[in-house]
């Protein structure tokens, strides 16, 4: 004869009850140890990208800044600006590209260049001024005969210093445009290089901010 097994309830008190807590605790805080460690390995790896990148494009302007000083490159860009396409290539892997690079590679030519440095007008009156010369020089050839040996001379010669004297002016000009383009091409590029210079100063978060700032 078999005897019934008594069927027992099982009351939990307290001590299950946290228990159950503990264990649900601590999976969350594993959880959140994973989290946490997830973000903070993705803030890094963010931080040594922009690093990177950052050394790369400084890489790029130091060398632009090299040329400016140590080539011929002001006075092929002020003669040709078309000249400088051979940086676009090099310019369209920065953040954001140089402004006055990419104005002077527009440019049709000196003209243009000299009317972006303010120097047109005055270029304008110089180069009228000497072809009035040159039509002077061409009225006194043309009444020679009409003149005394000393008289057409003196003439010529007024006329000849007026000319050198021009073509002076014009070449002080050009001077100034060449130095202004410099200048320009190379504010550029400084300004590029110490907003990244600062970028890479800037106080790194700590882990928490960075947890904080990703999420």
């Amino acid at each position: 004869m078999l005897h019934s097994v008594p069927e027992v309830d099982v009351v939990k008190d307290w001590l299950d009850y946290t228990n159950l807590v503990v264990g649900l605790g601590g999976f969350t805080a594993a959880l959140v140890a994973i989290l946490l460690a997830r973000r903070a390995q993705r803030s890094a790896d963010v931080g040594i990208t922009q690093e990177r990148r950052r050394l790369f494009e400084l890489e790029i302007l130091r060398e632009l800044m090299r040329d400016l000083d140590e080539t011929k490159l002001v006075a092929e860009a002020y003669s040709n600006p078309r000249a400088l396409k051979k940086y676009d290539l090099r310019l369209g892997l920065l953040t954001s590209r140089l402004s006055m690079w990419d104005a002077v590679m527009r440019s049709d030519g000196t003209a243009t260049l000299l009317e972006l440095a303010g120097l047109d007008a005055r270029h304008r009156e110089l180069k009228a001024i000497g072809a009035e010369l040159s039509k002077a020089d061409a009225k006194i050839l043309a009444r020679d005969g009409e003149w005394t040996h000393d008289e057409a001379w003196q003439a010529r010669t007024k006329v000849k210093n007026d000319m050198q004297l021009n073509r002076s002016a014009l070449g002080d000009l050009h001077a100034e445009g060449q130095v202004w383009l410099r200048d320009r091409l190379a504010w550029d590029v400084r300004e590029a290089i110490q907003s990244r210079v600062r970028a890479g100063e800037q106080r790194r978060l700590s882990r928490s901010e960075r947890w904080w700032y990703s999420v």
